[in-house]
């Protein structure tokens, strides 16, 4: 095995209002909710696309505890889409989706793998029968997480390739909440090829290799104060050269 290809998304808050539009603009806050929608069926498209090996998201799928039916229903109607393409999906629980307010009122497919709180754990990706990669992750257990779940982390010594998967403030972030707080140095202890981050919904590459540390950012801006493009990331390991990490913008508005 001399490379792994995934996609790496975060902070879905599927179904949410954009907030800061007035009341007295029903169609424009309408367009704009479904926005999230449409930007999760484009991650699915830019997965189905490039054939990736796997598709990781690090917390957050939804925007709170209650989330809508619709949202759960073109969640798993995404999930199975990559079922049918072969295509496994590992998912971390962050603040916004904790596993003691989430419970899956839908069946989702064999393909998909939820993390459970409390420990990490270490799941393989196989092609062939055979493991290929393992994604290592853990979700929240409850919405405030103040322990530093990133020194839970720690490489199998015979993974060919290691990544792991953390809601997290790196660096005492303070525009955001500082929930599962760990240091840089925390994430490179613990011997990870990649970190697929998520909670920071800006994009930011916060190192490049050895490991390569990166919060996708969500992929549609929520309201007025998150400029830019948002999107997902299309990551390529290699056994021998520094990964590849291609930010590609799925945002509608």
């Amino acid at each position: 095995m001399t490379s792994f290809r995934f996609l790496h998304c975060s902070d879905l808050h599927i179904d949410s209002p954009f907030r800061g539009i007035s009341s007295d603009q029903p169609k424009l806050a309408e367009k704009l909710r479904r926005s999230t929608l449409r930007a999760y069926q484009n991650i699915i498209q830019l997965a189905l696309r490039e054939r990736v090996d796997a598709v990781v998201i690090a917390g957050d799928i939804y925007d709170s505890e209650d989330k809508s039916l619709q949202a759960q229903l073109k969640f798993r109607q995404g999930l199975q889409e990559l079922a049918e393409a072969g295509i496994p999906a590992f998912v971390a629980h962050g603040n916004h989706d904790p596993l003691n307010g989430w419970s899956a009122t839908l069946d989702l497919p064999e393909t998909v793998r939820i993390f459970p709180g409390g420990e990490v754990t270490r799941l393989p990706v196989k092609r062939g029968g055979k493991p290929v990669a393992h994604v290592y992750g853990i979700s929240y257990a409850q919405k405030e997480v103040t322990d530093n779940l990133a020194r839970k982390f720690q490489r199998d010594p015979g993974d060919e390739f290691a990544i792991g998967v953390l809601h997290a403030n790196v660096g005492n972030n303070p525009d955001h909440l500082n929930y599962a707080p760990c240091s840089l140095a925390d994430l490179v202890e613990a011997g990870m090829d990649y970190w697929a981050l998520g909670h920071i919904h800006a994009h930011k590459v916060l190192r490049e290799n050895q490991p390569a540390i990166v919060f996708s950012g969500n992929p549609q801006a929520r309201f007025h104060r998150e400029a830019g493009e948002k999107g997902c990331c299309l990551v390529t390991l290699h056994s021998h050269s520094p990964p590849e990490v291609q930010f590609v913008p799925v945002d509608e508005v």
